[in-house]
Formats: structure tokens, sequence, C-alpha cells
């Protein structure tokens, strides 16, 4: 599972360049937590233990550029809102 994640936050650096991102097991929800920590605020990603698990982790870098993570994350800057990547696509969630 390790270089799955590892492509995870690869994917967020490449986004938020010179970025801290943060990674936690999220237990409760079955899903992994990323955190992209910026001057403004902290931007929060989920990503399904599922996709992690069923897919490669090339293919999860695909997954992400194809739902065009990066720029979605950025979208929720300031907000109280988070984003979930499954299997089934991305969907926002209230933070919190």
């Amino acid at each position: 599972m390790k270089k799955k994640i590892d492509a995870v936050k690869r994917y967020l650096s490449d986004q938020f360049t010179g970025r801290y991102i943060e990674h936690q097991a999220d237990f409760d929800r079955n899903a992994q937590t990323f955190k992209v920590h910026l001057q403004e605020g902290t931007l929060l990603l989920k990503v399904s233990d599922e996709l992690l698990r069923d897919n490669t982790p090339s293919d999860i870098r695909l997954r992400l550029e194809d739902a065009a993570v990066g720029g979605l994350l950025w979208g929720l800057k300031g907000t109280d809102r988070g984003l979930l990547v499954a299997s089934t696509g991305a969907t926002e969630f209230p933070r919190g």
C-alpha cells in the first residue's frame, strides 16, 4: 500500500509544488486522508481504500489526473469542503 500512497503524494506534490503534504489513514471511512498545507489554510483529500487496493500506482495517478483532482482541490480553497476520490469518481463533502 505504501507505493500507492506515495503515488498520491507525488501527484499532490506535482500539483502543489513546495507545499507540505500530510497523510493519515482514516479507518472509520475506509480511506486515506491527505492534507495539503497552504499559507491560506489546508486542502483536504480523501482517497478510498478500494481505489487504492484495486489499482496500480501508475493507474492511481491516471485516475487522479483524469478526475482533475488538483484543479478541484484548488477550487475548494477557502471553503469548508473536502474532496473524496473513489472508484466512482470525485465528490465534494463537508469538512468537520
